[in-house]
């Protein structure tokens, strides 16, 4: 046996036939029955309407909401310096120099902040308790504890501590590392599972990006190297050997540095 399945118009028309063969066709009882039956449709589907639009703004949400949460969890702030060191102050106003080429990306949660690092930068970092602040150098690992400092990433891994104090360690090896305070200096060689303390080559290491030379008892053979490198010139003097320098400078100009160099000494430093 075949079952024919009537499309809405049929069954209209066969009521409608029905109604007349019995003669007993009412149009305003078939009006209100077809409004009913039409009546009873848009109530359902207003109620699927109401639903969906529910389930649809609870989708929303969520969603918003997971989009929100994932760009705060994952959202880092990148800091470049190019053909020039650039000094950026962040926004827990702590400040950075980045050497020519050094790259910071800053990644900050409310108990949390964490720098990763290539190049050469030097650090003075806001003490904050409740957040700490640490630094990914790739194969090395910094834990600041308040202090102004630089981390030189560019070969080997070096860190100078200027003032205060930071924890060195390599990436793998926890909170396991060196402690270094003002005047010290240690350095991560690539494939060593631990820094070793190091004698700084120059007596001031981060004076690129602060521009402070502090000298006690330095040989002038140091002091000359440590200004050539740092103006990107060659000075000579004879008898250098001998001589030693105490005396704070914080200048940008390299003449009035060396006019006082030459006064104190009683020498004349030449620029090659």
């Amino acid at each position: 046996m075949m079952i024919v399945m009537k499309n809405k118009e049929d069954r209209m028309i066969d009521f409608v036939a029905k109604s007349y063969e019995e003669n007993r066709f009412d149009p305003r009882k078939a009006l209100a029955r077809s409004q009913n039956g039409t009546l009873c449709r848009l109530l359902r589907m207003s109620k699927r309407i109401v639903m969906l639009s529910r389930i649809a703004g609870i989708a929303a949400a969520v969603i918003v909401g997971i989009f929100l949460y994932t760009s705060w969890k994952n959202s880092w702030t990148d800091y470049t310096a190019y053909d020039v060191a650039q000094t950026f102050t962040l926004p827990d106003s702590s400040f950075v120099t980045l050497a020519p080429g050094a790259t910071l990306r800053l990644q900050r949660h409310k108990d949390d902040r964490l720098v990763r690092m290539t190049g050469k930068i030097y650090f003075s970092v806001r003490h904050d308790d409740r957040t700490p602040f640490r630094i990914d150098a790739g194969s090395g690992f910094v834990k600041v504890l308040g202090t102004r400092f630089q981390v030189d990433s560019r070969d080997s891994i070096g860190v100078s501590v200027v003032s205060g104090k930071v924890l060195f360690s390599a990436a793998r090896s926890g909170e396991e590392g060196l402690v270094l305070t003002k005047g010290q200096s240690a350095v991560l060689r690539r494939g060593s599972s631990a820094p070793a303390r190091l004698t700084p080559k120059h007596p001031n290491p981060a004076a690129w990006a602060t521009g402070e030379f502090i000298y006690v008892n330095t040989p002038l053979p140091e002091v000359l190297s440590e200004l050539s490198e740092y103006y990107g010139v060659t000075l000579v003097v004879p008898d250098a050997e001998s001589r030693r320098l105490s005396g704070e400078f914080s200048t940008s100009s390299l003449p009035d540095i060396l006019s006082l160099v030459n006064s104190a000494l009683g020498v004349s430093i030449v620029i090659e």
